[in-house]
């Protein structure tokens, strides 16, 4: 099986008067493809590993590999180059340029990757009608759009350079019911036709209910690895 992401013995310690053990000997490998979440109650690490497989935070021990890449051992140029090309990442709190229209906004993770002015332009308003992002809608900034319009952008944004893997952190725990199941049915069929690789941290069951694999962390540590057929 072609793994895109490959933990080995991951350990986080925050020191901060006294040491407190964010995760514990972590190992875990996800496929290329996947549509994963991890899961469990709060404090229990998750955010932590998505940070850190994200190169936005270092371990204390352990290694990350991105496509067989050590995320681990780069450098911090290498770290923000191996981001802008491999991941894509979509905040609960969306994260956007408020000066920027929504079509500035997915141009501009294309702008750091040195894209054209007339490619980036085209491969924006591309992403954005794949989103179903209302031609109205796109250059309206981002306080002129709905919550749900937000993270439409945002998730135009982290696939719009058709990285290897998307790490959400929470993407529904801002959004309505509605607007958290329609996101999670675009995120479904952006997995589907483009085979990138979503992982999830979340606590939301509506997340959990359409992951195809959920792993679960407590204490920082896997505690259940669950593939559902």
């Amino acid at each position: 099986m072609d793994n895109v992401v490959e933990i080995r013995d991951l350990h986080k310690v925050y020191r901060d008067g006294f040491d407190v053990h964010a995760l514990r000997g972590v190992d875990l490998d996800v496929a290329r493809g996947e549509f994963m979440t991890i899961a469990g109650p709060s404090g229990s690490g998750k955010t932590t590993l998505l940070n850190l497989l994200g190169g936005l935070d270092r371990p204390t021990e352990g290694r990350v590999f991105i496509e067989g890449q050590e995320v681990t051992a780069m450098s911090r140029s290498e770290l923000a180059d191996m981001r802008r090309r491999r991941l894509g990442f979509v905040f609960q709190s969306f994260n956007l340029i408020p000066v920027l229209t929504a079509r500035e906004n997915v141009e501009f993770a294309l702008i750091l990757r040195g894209v054209g002015a007339e490619r980036r332009r085209a491969l924006a308003q591309n992403v954005l009608e794949q989103v179903s992002l209302d031609e109205g809608m796109r250059e309206r900034r981002p306080l002129d759009l709905s919550g749900g319009q937000q993270q439409r952008v945002a998730v135009a944004r982290a696939i719009v350079g058709e990285p290897a893997v998307v790490l959400a952190d929470e993407p529904t725990a801002n959004l309505d019911t509605e607007n958290a199941l329609a996101l999670l049915d675009l995120m479904e069929r952006l997995n589907e036709e483009r085979q990138a690789t979503f992982i999830f941290s979340t606590h939301d069951p509506r997340v959990m209910e359409r992951a195809r694999r959920r792993v679960t962390l407590r204490d920082g540590e896997v505690v259940s690895d669950e593939r559902v057929a």
